[in-house]
């Protein structure tokens, strides 16, 4: 995302790590319709344009653009 943040779809959210819950400690929480009332805290990718992004990283590992 850094390198090439036009390939990727974001959505801001307020994220949080679930410790509570016995079952689901650990776990990532994202309010997506703001029901917590606290502004978000994070741009989370949502979509990425996969193709471009496996073709750039092969670029980048083996020094070819063939």
């Amino acid at each position: 995302y850094v390198i090439w943040p036009s390939l990727f779809d974001t959505e801001k959210a307020y994220v949080d790590v679930e410790y509570v819950s016995p079952h689901h400690a650990g776990q990532t929480v994202a309010d997506w319709r703001g029901q917590r009332g606290i502004e978000p805290n994070v741009d989370v990718c949502v979509n990425v344009d996969g193709d471009s992004f496996l073709q750039r990283y092969k670029e980048r590992i083996t020094g070819s653009t063939a």
